[in-house]
Order: structure tokens, then C-alpha cells, then sequence
């Protein structure tokens, strides 16, 4: 049946001039893989023999076991309460401020650093509070930001549990954690952001970096909103690595290379979308979706995108981040022809012949939220075509009417029947939500005529 040549193909369910689905690949900005030439490796492989072992020894260990005793003096004997933590004040706020600042520069000089231009003078922390540092390329950072003052900072929970020092950082930094996926944990972490900057109490400078994790200087992530969210005054700070080789930058993963560092639509979600894709087989950068975008235009939630992975992976039968169109018309149950053509066509661009997770999401999502596809009177016009008794529920061979395997059934039709043996145009609208592959499907076979209107 599906077999059937319509005239023209390309027809209405093929991306509209006001729902175009986006085609140019995304930035990738947590990707990033060196190339040196011979002589590059040569100097590395020198410099690492005699130079880096002098450095390491003379200057950064020594200069890391400093300030360790700094951080441990500024916190000796002093009671330490995690419900309500004080600034440091006094010879405390001296030891941290003046001394481990010079012992911070110490240990950048260590790294090569020998000279830190500074643009521009910062802002006092009674003036501007909170430090919004960008882009975040390198766990360097905060040493450089350290050479001039040591501030408190908002980091990720994992970093409490470090051996020895997470404690002592912890106590001596005043810390603030924060669990990226749990809802809860930033909103605790919210609520302490406001508690100390209106608490009147001379805290230094709240260091953020508003992008939540480390790139490759390709790209700047969108930024999350918690800097901002207490509507005081923010002092900006950008840290550029004059480094031809771009060896200072260490991003999430390893595949690309850095150039600007232009806006983006990518966001920190995207990194975890990137970290699922390949714990589910795929390349890292498949989870690439523009999250910022997605949110923004298609008011879709991080749940439903990591959903959408899953589904993803099923239908990537290689696991190599691409899917043709045989690879959706196995997971859809359907054979060659003009309903699949013009399904995958609405999605993919048109002369690839491949698609994309970011395809896959920007086409599926703007196509499905298209108000025709949405309307009761077309899902009607579906439900009463698979009808055969009129009897206002559909059977399970119902739902085998059309060639197609309806809520991709290999994986889930048994299942479903087995909780109910007939369902009604309620809990058919609930099975096109989550499968939204099929509402593209069931507008194709009307478009080609196989369902009449």
C-alpha cells in the first residue's frame, strides 16, 4: 500500500517557510583534538625531559604545598558551620587574600605563566558582588583569577568529596555546591547565593562561570541564569590564552579543533546529552542538539530530549550518530515508499541522505508541533479511518490496518494491549504524543491519499 507514487512527493509536510527546521550543523564546543607538526613534537618531547621536571619540582609542587598550609592556617581553629558559613575577617582574610594570591601567581609561573596582562580594574565586591568569568576553557582558570584575589566559588558537587582538600576548600573557600541534575540541589544552591550577598557581611567576590563546564574556546555556551537571578551588579571578566597551540584549553572530550569564541546556542545540557550518546553506543558529539534553541522555539523539556535519545539510538542501528531511511523504516515498521520518503524528507535535509540527532530533534519537534497536527479533527479523521467496527475504540488489529506497526509495535504494542485489549481516542492522542514519528507518518499517508479525508 505504501508502495503508492503520489504525483508530488515534497508535498505541505515538507518544512513551511515559518517552521523551517535547522540544517547547518551545530558548533561542537566540547571537542578538541591537537595537531602538531614534527618540530611542535620535538620541542614537547625536549621541554618534558629537562624542563618540566624542574618546573614541577621548584616551583609548582612547592607552590601547591603552600597553598594547601595557607588554606589549612586560615582555617585553624575556627568552628566551621555548613548550615551558615561566615566570611573569613581578620589575620584569616589576610593570610588568604594577600599571601595565597602571590603563591597562587607563583604556581602560574610554574605553568609557563610568566606574565598575566591584566585589561581593565575589577570592581570591589561591595560594588559588584558576584564574578562572571567566560569562557570557561580550562581548570586553570581559577588560578588565574586567583593571582589577584581568592574568591569564593559555586562548584559541582563532585568536587566536595576530593580527598583532603575538597574539606579543606570547602572551609577555607566557602564553597557552594551544586548538583547540575538534581532541581533541588540548585535551588539550595540559589537560595545560599542570595542569603550571603544580602546578608550585609564583607564576603569577597562569588566567582561563576555562568556556562557550567569547560570548552574548547569554539563556542560560548549559553549562560544559566543563576548569576543573574539576584538582579545586583556583576563584574565581568574574560581570561584569553595567548597559546598558539591551544594546549591550556581542556574541554570535556577530545575530537575538533578551537578557533573563536563566537555565542552559541549550546548549552551545558548539550554536554550531558553528548556524555549519554556515548554511553549508549554513539559518538560523542551526537548529543549536540542547540538545547538553548530547543527550549527557546520548541518548549520542549531536557526529559523529553533525553527521551528522544533513547529513541535515537534504537533507530541508529550502526550506533555511528547517522540514520537513513531504511534505518527509520525499520524502526517504524514500514516499507519503501512516498509515506516514508516524505517523513524522513521532513526531517533530514534534503540532499544528505542522513539524519542527525539535531535533525531528529529540531524536524520531529517543529513538524509535530505544527496546530494542523495537533488538531482534534485530524486526529479524528486517523482514529475513525482505523476503526473498521465504528465501535469508537480500536482492536490490535485496528491498529494494524495501515502497513505500519503502529507506537513501533516489536517494542511496545504487546505490552500496551496487555494492560488493555481495546483503547479509546484518549489513549490513541496519548500514543501519538510519545510517539511522535508516527503523527509525520499518518499526515504523509493523508497527503498521498491512502488515508481519505
Amino acid at each position: 500500500m505504501d508502495s503508492y507514487q503520489a504525483p508530488n512527493e515534497r508535498s505541505t509536510l515538507l518544512r513551511p517557510a515559518d517552521m523551517a527546521v535547522s540544517e547547518e550543523a551545530p558548533v561542537d564546543p566540547f571537542t578538541l583534538k591537537h595537531r602538531f607538526s614534527c618540530y611542535d613534537c620535538l620541542k614537547i618531547a625536549f621541554n618534558c625531559i629537562w624542563l618540566f621536571p624542574l618546573r614541577l619540582l621548584f616551583i609548582v609542587l612547592p607552590s601547591a604545598v603552600m597553598g594547601s598550609c595557607l588554606c589549612m592556617l586560615s582555617i585553624l581553629c575556627l568552628s566551621y558551620n555548613e548550615e551558615d558559613p561566615q566570611p573569613l575577617t581578620g589575620w584569616r582574610k589576610f593570610v588568604l587574600q594577600k599571601v595565597a594570591t602571590k603563591v597562587s601567581r607563583l604556581f602560574m609561573f610554574g605553568f609557563g605563566f610568566h606574565w598575566i596582562p591584566v585589561i581593565g580594574t575589577p570592581a570591589a565586591s561591595s560594588e559588584a558582588p558576584i564574578m562572571v568569568v567566560g569562557p570557561h576553557s580550562s581548570m586553570l582558570d581559577i588560578f588565574v583569577i586567583g593571582c589577584r584575589s581568592i574568591p569564593t566559588a559555586l562548584s559541582r558537587a563532585e568536587n566536595k568529596s576530593v580527598p583532603f582538600f575538597g574539606r579543606i576548600f570547602t572551609q577555607a573557600f566557602n564553597v557552594i555546591y551544586v548538583s547540575r541534575d538534581e532541581m533541588a540541589s540548585r535551588q539550595q544552591a540559589a537560595t545560599e547565593i542570595n542569603r550571603r550577598l544580602n546578608s550585609g557581611l564583607d564576603w569577597p567576590h562569588l566567582l561563576i562561570f555562568p556556562e557550567g563546564t569547560t570548552t574548547n574556546r569554539k563556542a560560548l555556551l549559553q549562560f544559566k541564569h543563576g548569576a543573574f537571578s539576584p538582579g545586583l551588579p556583576v563584574q565581568p571578566v574574560v581570561i584569553r590564552y595567548r597559546n598558539r597551540m591551544n594546549t591550556m584549553v581542556w574541554p570535556d572530550h577530545g575530537d575538533s579543533v578551537s578557533s573563536g569564541v563566537p555565542p552559541s546556542d549550546v548549552a551545558i545540557e548539550d554536554m550531558i546529552l553528548c556524555k549519554m550518546a556515548q554511553q549508549l553506543g554513539m559518538p560523542y558529539s551526537t548529543g549536540i542538539v542547540e538545547y538553548a534553541k530547543v527550549k527557546k522555539d520548541l518548549s520542549t523539556s531536557f526529559k523529553d530530549i533525553k527521551k528522544l535519545l533513547k529513541t535515537f539510538s534504537i533507530i541508529d542501528r550502526d550506533r555511528n550518530g547517522l540514520v537513513d531511511i531504511s534505518d527509520l523504516g525499520w524502526y517504524l515498521g514500514v516499507p519503501s515508499g512516498a509515506g516514508l520518503k516524505m517523513v524522513f524528507d521532513s526531517m533530514a535535509p534534503a540532499s544528505d541522505g542522513f539524519l542527525t540527532f539535531h535533525n531528529y530533534v529540531h524536524g520531529l519537534l517543529a513538524r509535530c508541533s505544527s496546530p494542523h497536527l495537533q488538531n482534534e479533527e485530524f486526529l479524528h479523521t486517523i482514529f475513525n479511518y482505523l476503526d473498521q467496527d465504528h465501535n469508537g475504540a480500536l482492536s490490535e488489529a485496528d491498529m494494524f490496518r495501515l502497513p505500519i506497526h503502529i507506537a513501533a509495535a516489536r517494542h511496545t504494542t504487546d505490552d500496551f494491549y496487555q494492560i488493555t485489549p481495546q483503547i479509546g481516542f484518549e489513549e490513541f492522542k496519548a500514543l501519538l504524543s510519545e510517539y511522535k514519528e508516527y503523527v509525520l507518518l499518518f499526515e504523509a499517508y493523508r497527503n498521498i491519499g491512502i488515508i481519505a479525508t
